[in-house]
């Protein structure tokens, strides 16, 4: 009987590949570890072959061997280790797979339920809406928030305005009386006419009334504005010699004229040089009828009107909706 020569090899238990080093004990492309196979072939002539009792022998010796047995429970341990992994690998991926697609109809769905259910929110809060905007309580709302809104913008509009000019003007008017320009001596020049008036005997103005404001009025002519104002003596008196001054707000505009018609006497107006402010002499002889004031603009503006012969300080629109605010104004 011709001997054999027994070779071991290893194989991939999942790929079936064999490694291309045999000192690798896991197959690179599956990561298990590669199963050993035997193969048998032919002995090489040998001059001294063992014979058939020398073979039992040794396989008997074999047998009895504990590194034999050690060896070969490695080696199924290793096996059984091999198939755990690879078992619990293929597991974890077809969960993971399956999870994954549970997950994304899941998302879908949901998604799909809330647009429907956005949707007919929205058309039901719609509907609502627009019914409850057609009922009459809703629309005297809407009116009245409109109007109040209007009244607060105005207020916030025109009131900082109005004070700030209000400010200016009292600084205008301090300084004013400080000043040593002709109008403050003309002023002086009409106080002491005035003390030497009332010392005259004349019971008809010995005490002056002074003078109301009944009606203004603001018209246009050509580019310029005209402000018509109506005076009268709340008594029937005489207000007599009057004088007044006039100052537009902020230098927004000129005074171009400034005259009483009707007057039994009346003097030329003086207006200052940049044209914010002039004076104006005239007499009132009569009591029971009316004295009308022009003061001619050349923009809107805000006037502020003084005099003696005045009840009380007046500040006088003229187009203010139209009044240009130089820079810086507040």
């Amino acid at each position: 009987m011709k001997s054999m020569l027994v070779r071991s090899t290893k194989r991939c238990p999942q790929c079936g590949k064999r490694p291309y080093d045999q000192r690798l004990e896991t197959c690179p492309a599956c990561c298990v570890p590669y199963a050993y196979e035997y193969l048998s072939e032919p002995a090489p002539p040998t001059e001294t072959g063992l014979s058939s009792d020398r073979l039992q022998a040794l396989g008997r010796q074999l047998l009895r061997s504990w590194q034999f047995w050690a060896g070969l429970a490695v080696v199924v341990a290793a096996a059984s280790w091999g198939v755990v992994l690879v078992a619990n690998w293929s597991l974890d991926r077809r969960t993971t797979d399956y999870l994954g697609t549970l997950d994304d109809k899941v998302n879908q769905r949901l998604k799909l339920a809330y647009d429907r259910m956005s949707k007919d929110l929205s058309r039901q809060m719609s509907n609502q809406v627009a019914s409850e905007f057609r009922s009459a309580r809703i629309h005297g709302l809407v009116e009245q928030y409109a109007v109040d809104r209007v009244q607060s913008m105005l207020t916030n509009a025109v009131g900082p305005s109005l004070d700030a000019f209000r400010q200016k003007i009292e600084l205008a008017d301090a300084q004013l009386a400080n000043s040593t320009n002709e109008l403050v001596r003309l002023s002086n020049s009409l106080r002491e006419a005035q003390r030497a008036t009332a010392q005259l005997p004349s019971p008809a103005v010995n005490n002056p009334a002074l003078l109301t404001l009944v009606s203004q009025r603001a018209s246009r002519d050509g580019t310029n504005f005209i402000l018509h104002l109506v005076f009268k003596s709340p008594n029937g008196k005489p207000a007599g010699n009057v004088d007044l001054i006039a100052g537009t707000f902020e230098q927004t505009a000129k005074i171009l004229s400034f005259s009483a018609p009707g007057a039994v006497q009346s003097e030329e107006p003086i207006i200052n040089d940049i044209g914010d402010a002039a004076r104006l002499k005239f007499t009132v002889a009569r009591g029971d009828q009316p004295v009308l004031v022009e003061l001619v603009f050349s923009d809107p503006t805000i006037v502020r009107l003084t005099g003696d012969a005045l009840e009380q300080e007046l500040i006088l629109p003229v187009s203010a909706n139209r009044l240009q605010l130089p820079a810086g104004t507040k």
